[in-house]
């Protein structure tokens, strides 16, 4: 079982259980890991922010706009100039 928590302070951690048993089948406990992922989670929202820029930009402008790999493949023309 996970779960992602936030706490006041704006921490966000993920908490993971595992109920542990015995090879008779008896209840021994929980192994719980907490791992902060605040960074990460910033890191991601600050990539979907800059990805959703982008994609108004690119999608929103009226000149011509594509994307060209270093070997000179097409990779993306804007959808209505293909």
């Amino acid at each position: 079982m996970s779960r992602i928590v936030q706490r006041r302070d704006r921490d966000i951690y993920e908490i993971t259980a595992t109920a542990r048993w015995d090879e008779k089948g008896e209840y021994l406990g929980h192994i719980c890991v907490v791992k902060n992922i605040s960074e990460r989670k910033r890191a991601e929202e600050k990539l979907r922010e800059s990805e959703e820029r982008f994609r108004d930009l690119f999608e929103n402008a009226t000149d011509l706009i594509q994307i060209v790999s270093p070997e000179g493949r097409l990779l993306y023309v804007k959808p209505f100039m293909a």
